[in-house]
C-alpha cells in the first residue's frame, strides 16, 4: 500500500512547472524504489509521484499552487502494477512510451467506488476531498 501525502512541484526549463501528489517516503517504499532503480539500471534520483498537472506556465502555476501547497491530503491506495514509461530526453516533442510493467503478486485491489459499493472497503466518516475549488 502506498500513501498520497500532500503535494509538491518541480520546475522545468523555460518557466514551466509540474504539480504532483507526493508519495509518502517510508523505509519500505525507499528500499523498494532503490531495488527498482538497480533492476532498471537507473543512476539518477527518482521522485515517486502522481502527476496532477504537467508543464504549465509560471502564470498558471502561480494561480494553482497557492491552493494546493498547504492542502492536507493523506490517502492510502493499493496498486496492482507499476508501469514504467520512457521518452527521449532531448526531443522537446517526445511522447512517453511504454517500457515495462511490473505486476504485484499480493494484490489487495484498488480503493475505488467498485470496492466501496461491493462492501470490500468501508469508508467511515470520510468525505471526498476536493482538490480543486473555484478560483
Amino acid at each position: 500500500m502506498l500513501h498520497i501525502d500532500g503535494f509538491g512541484n518541480f520546475p522545468h526549463l523555460h518557466g514551466k512547472f509540474t504539480i504532483y501528489a507526493n508519495i509518502r517516503s517510508t523505509p519500505a517504499v525507499d528500499d523498494w524504489f532503490n531495488q527498482l532503480k538497480k533492476k532498471l539500471k537507473i543512476k539518477k534520483a527518482l521522485m515517486p509521484h502522481i502527476t496532477i498537472t504537467r508543464n504549465i506556465t509560471e502564470k498558471d502555476f502561480n494561480k494553482l499552487w497557492p491552493h494546493l501547497r498547504h492542502k492536507k491530503l493523506v490517502e492510502p491506495f493499493w496498486i496492482n502494477a507499476l508501469t514504467v514509461v520512457k521518452r527521449d530526453t532531448f526531443d522537446p516533442y517526445a511522447k512517453w512510451e511504454f517500457f515495462k510493467a511490473f505486476e504485484f503478486k499480493n494484490q489487495q485491489g484498488f480503493i475505488g467506488t467498485e470496492n466501496i459499493e461491493g462492501g470490500r472497503i468501508e469508508m467511515v466518516g470520510q468525505d471526498q476531498t476536493s482538490l480543486f475549488e473555484t478560483i
